[in-house]
């Protein structure tokens, strides 16, 4: 993934907001875009505005500083994993 400038992949639990998978478990994994200390960052940002998006749908955050990544931009895409009808992350 580094050959293409993407950092991580993480899969986030939509009822909760919870980071529940992160290939490289940055500070990040484990927190709640909900409540936790990201919660107002590009990536909750990018994870709340494709809670209420189509299946195939993509989401693409501005580029801002971002704590984990030790203060450097990045941006962010976010897409809503369905299994069937039913919402899953």
């Amino acid at each position: 993934t580094r050959q293409n400038g993407i950092s991580d992949i993480l899969l986030v639990d939509y009822a909760s907001g919870v980071v529940v998978y992160s290939l490289r478990k940055n500070p990040d994994f484990g927190t709640s875009l909900y409540e936790g200390p990201y919660r107002n960052s590009a990536m909750a940002s990018a994870f709340k505005s494709a809670l209420g998006m189509p299946a195939s749908s993509v989401f693409v955050s501005d580029m801002e500083a971002y704590a984990p990544a030790l203060m450097r931009p990045c941006l962010f895409m976010a897409s809503p994993v369905y299994a069937g009808a039913e919402l899953k992350g």
